[in-house]
């Protein structure tokens, strides 16, 4: 075997060895975001020691996205998430015991407008680091999860979903090429 032979052999493995990494990356990602879908992060509650993030939870659902019937039993984990801190208010993980009740909740976010408090979905670190990076490219406004998957709204607006973070870099540079060439 001569030496251009083994190297051409050696390139062969190293992209199948590369697609199959890709392959096991992008299929652990649909695992953590299948396991994070009855889950959602409200943001801006203030914290006091000692509290019962169920009851403070629980009072926001119930007064300000005035869903009644969203009870205890409606809510299996409800903690908050980081260490305590004296310069801001820890964010409040709540897993759901239904992916009804979270879809209830998530629809009624918009009865938070004008206050302090947000609700965001518990996106894998990936597709948070992607959806950052997607807001500062193409704007807050252009930019949403549902259901765990990163949506865009382009200039020309059409609306594009991302899955995966290879994708997005796709998107980025193909929408940076056509504001290069329309913009």
């Amino acid at each position: 075997m001569s030496f251009v032979s083994f190297g051409n052999s050696f390139i062969s493995m190293f992209g199948l060895l590369r697609s199959q990494l890709n392959e096991c990356a992008r299929q652990i990602d649909g695992i953590e975001t299948r396991h994070r879908r009855k889950a959602l992060i409200f943001q801006g509650l203030v914290e006091v020691e000692k509290e019962d993030s169920k009851a403070l939870i629980l009072e926001v659902i119930n007064t300000k996205l005035s869903l009644k019937n969203v009870s205890a039993s409606s809510i299996k984990v409800c903690n908050r998430l980081g260490a305590p801190s004296n310069e801001h208010h820890r964010p409040i993980l709540i897993k759901f015991a239904s992916m009804d009740v979270k879809a209830l909740v998530w629809r009624a976010k918009t009865g938070l407008k004008g206050s302090k408090i947000s609700v965001r979905e518990f996106l894998t670190r990936t597709r948070q680091s992607v959806f950052g990076k997607a807001r500062e490219h193409f704007g807050m406004r252009a930019c949403w999860t549902q259901e765990g998957v990163i949506c865009v709204k382009a200039s020309d607006g059409v609306r594009h979903k991302i899955t995966f973070i290879y994708l997005f870099i796709f998107y980025f540079y193909f929408f940076q090429l056509t504001t290069i060439f329309t913009g």
